[in-house]
């Protein structure tokens, strides 16, 4: 028997749409639809189809504001009230924002009386250091912001709101879950190399799924690529994703004649496919807060080799994942044309996603707990 929600309205801020924010905020809607809970978005962004109509479903609606950056305080302030002011006085602000982003949503929900104002850290990546004065500042006003803490993984909590707010251990970390049926179906990569890289021989196919940000590492990726190539190795690189950088990578890519080798795939909804046709998912990210496509990519039965500085968090125990330092691009090469982890079976993947709380399902029973105030820390 599913419990009864005790709150039943939540509005999620999120300043972009895509990426891992985006996913949560969706997969979570579509968990909970039949549960009486409905879902607002507060965005600068424009959404897509898919989204809009998983926030609608909740009964829910979207509501572009503009950026303050862009338009000024005063039209922002106006927008947000607007939409403030008729809320029910116990809803849950669910701020996936933080910081001074944050804080101009936190001052016109406390003016409005809203009770509870929630940061969720999504990012391991500091501002500058993570002991300068400014990334101080942020931790300190995250955690006046918000009394209760949710976290996608320690490393993102740690970030957000400073390693003695962990040692205290009242964050609830939510898995990013997935919708685990999509990636553990069976496919036919052969097919789907032949219709989406038109590819019809047995080069090893190595894949990255990610924005085009500077966290992501792409200048390291394009040497491993380099390196693969300088070595005679039958192979193709694709990138999924867009992003700010996508151009400049784009260049360089036909700067050091790499584009026989790297294919650009851009934002896809079928990531199930870019996981099935793939030999290995390449991710030497300088941090994340705890990266989804690595969930999916174990789910899909697909390795996974990652920078050390990524949260240990994301291996589910499989022997599917591979941790490296992203100071030797040979040693990520040398490990990508040899490694061959053991198979799993469908059902021991599919447990192990279950008991971590990484399904959607699973993941969204943890948020009912916490909309309920049923837990104050949970640890992936």
């Amino acid at each position: 028997m599913q419990k009864k929600i005790q709150t039943n309205r939540v509005v999620h801020i999120m300043s972009g749409f895509g990426g891992g924010i985006s996913s949560f905020i969706k997969n979570k809607a579509e968990a909970l639809v039949d549960q009486a809970i409905r879902f607002d978005v507060i965005t600068f962004d424009e959404v897509g189809a898919e989204f809009r109509r998983s926030i609608e479903k909740t009964g829910g609606q979207i509501f572009r504001v503009s950026n303050p950056k862009e338009a000024g305080f005063k039209q922002f302030f106006s927008q947000v009230n607007t939409i403030m002011k008729d809320l029910p006085k116990d809803v849950l602000v669910h701020s996936h924002v933080n910081g001074r982003i944050a804080l101009p949503f936190y001052l016109v929900a406390k003016k409005n009386r809203l009770s509870r104002f929630v940061i969720h850290a999504h990012t391991a990546s500091p501002l500058s250091s993570p002991n300068s004065k400014q990334d101080k500042i942020k931790r300190q006003l995250n955690k006046r912001m918000s009394k209760e803490k949710v976290s996608c993984g320690i490393k993102a909590s740690e970030n957000i709101f400073g390693k003695h707010a962990v040692e205290q251990g009242r964050i609830v970390h939510i898995p990013n879950s997935i919708a685990h049926e999509r990636f553990l179906k069976e496919s036919d990569p052969i097919q789907l190399k032949k219709e989406i890289l038109g590819v019809t021989d047995n080069r090893l196919i190595i894949g990255h799924v990610g924005r085009f940000k500077t966290v992501k590492n792409h200048p390291f990726m394009l040497d491993i690529i380099e390196e693969l190539k300088n070595r005679g190795i039958e192979f193709l690189w694709f990138f999924a994703g867009d992003g700010l950088l996508k151009e400049e990578i784009e260049n360089q890519v036909k700067e050091r004649n790499l584009e026989d080798v790297v294919q650009f795939l851009g934002r896809r909804d079928d990531i199930e496919n870019l996981f099935h046709m793939m030999d290995v998912v390449v991710l030497p990210s300088f941090d994340e807060g705890l990266p989804t496509v690595v969930i999916e990519a174990q789910a899909s039965s697909t390795p996974c080799i990652l920078s050390h500085t990524i949260t240990k968090e994301c291996d589910l125990n499989l022997s599917m994942v591979k941790f490296l330092p992203i100071d030797h691009v040979d040693q990520w090469a040398n490990e990508i044309e040899t490694f061959k982890p053991m198979p799993v079976k469908k059902e021991d993947i599919e447990d192990k996603l279950i008991s971590s709380k990484f399904t959607n399902e699973t993941s969204a029973q943890l948020y009912v707990q916490f909309l309920n105030k049923e837990i104050q820390s949970y640890e992936i």
